[in-house]
């Protein structure tokens, strides 16, 4: 990428094309991105788990309350808050590179929540979002890690079931 500047010249910004990965992330399959998700969530849990405050644990059960359910009929408000309780979760693994990997890949992840209000993908409930929260809670790494994967399975089933027939 060039910057021109009138009188100056021309300099070089990048060599690299940002928006490279998240152009490819698009292209792929339903699966493979929920399996990128699930990827980045159940590490950020574990790490939740270790680094997990009093704090931490009621900001989270704060977004879940917010987040409702996505039967009012707002399904962007319904992304939104439940993108937030998401981003909450990984924003409590306190891991910078993490953080910024879900912030970069967001419309992606917001495109997988909304994959979920359809017909064809199950929409975890909010008991398997309490869940996550209480395996954080807990401060088990091993119990957060498993919390995210029973959470995703539904969906990954889902999708293989679709891809088979």
């Amino acid at each position: 990428y060039l910057e021109t500047r009138q009188g100056s010249g021309t300099y070089v910004l990048s060599t690299a094309d940002s928006s490279r990965p998240l152009t490819m992330a698009r292209r792929a399959g339903l699966r493979d991105q929920f399996e990128a998700r699930l990827a980045l969530d159940a590490e950020a849990a574990r790490l939740a788990a270790l680094r997990q405050t009093p704090a931490v644990i009621a900001g989270l059960r704060a977004l879940l309350a917010e987040r409702g359910n996505h039967e009012d009929g707002d399904k962007a408000g319904f992304v939104s808050r439940d993108f937030a309780f998401h981003q909450a979760v990984i924003a409590a693994s306190q891991n910078s590179v993490l953080i910024g990997m879900y912030e970069f890949f967001s419309t992606l992840i917001s495109e997988t929540i909304e994959a979920t209000l359809g017909e064809e993908l199950p929409e975890p409930d909010m008991a398997a979002h309490a869940a996550i929260v209480d395996a954080i809670e807990s401060g088990d790494p091993e119990a957060a890690d498993a919390a995210v994967r029973r959470f995703m399975a539904p969906m990954l089933s889902a999708l293989d079931r679709l891809l088979l027939s």
